[in-house]
Order: C-alpha cells, then sequence, then structure tokens
C-alpha cells in the first residue's frame, strides 16, 4: 500500500535508518528481503541492511467492537491495514569511494 523512509545522522557516516510499510491485509505478505543501500550516481550497493519485520500492528480505522482482515479472514468487514516498523544502523565509512 505505501511506505516511509527517515534517516537521522547519529555520526560522520552512521545513519539510523527507519523504515515504515503499510500492509493491506487482504494481499501477500510482507517479504523478508535485505533492504540495500545504493549509490545514486553509480547504482552499486553500499551496504545491506538486515531489518527485522517485528510485529505488525492493526491500524484499520473501525470501531472497537468491529473486526477486521487483519484479525480474521473470515471478518464480515472486507478491509484491513497493517503498519510494519523497522530500523537499522546503516555505516557508510568507504562509500565515496563507489561513486
Amino acid at each position: 500500500m505505501g511506505a516511509e523512509i527517515t534517516w537521522t545522522c547519529i555520526g560522520q557516516d552512521s545513519f539510523l535508518i527507519k523504515l515504515v510499510v503499510y500492509r493491506d491485509c487482504n494481499g501477500i505478505t510482507l517479504g523478508t528481503s535485505p533492504t540495500l543501500v545504493k549509490c545514486d550516481t553509480s547504482g552499486r550497493i553500499i551496504t545491506s541492511l538486515n531489518l527485522s519485520v517485528g510485529t505488525p500492528v492493526d491500524i484499520t480505522p473501525v470501531c472497537n467492537s468491529s473486526c477486521t482482515r487483519c484479525q480474521s479472514t473470515g471478518c464480515s468487514f472486507p478491509y484491513g491495514v497493517h503498519r510494519y516498523t523497522m530500523q537499522g544502523l546503516a555505516i557508510l565509512n568507504g562509500a565515496a569511494s563507489l561513486l
């Protein structure tokens, strides 16, 4: 459905990468492939992050007494949205040599 990516510089060449993914609970499951950090100009891989998918949070806007497709595929309400929040440390020392 969508995603957000943010980063915070925590040192000279170190960045805390945060990835938030929104998944339709009627769709496919979230994969576990590593997140690749690539050089914008050359396309070469600088580093890869293994971000743990973690526990999803059901953010479907429904009344407390209603179920969602995230809770049960048999729910009569046909929608559901999960939010996954992942983060990891990217150390980019030597990245300038990949330009």
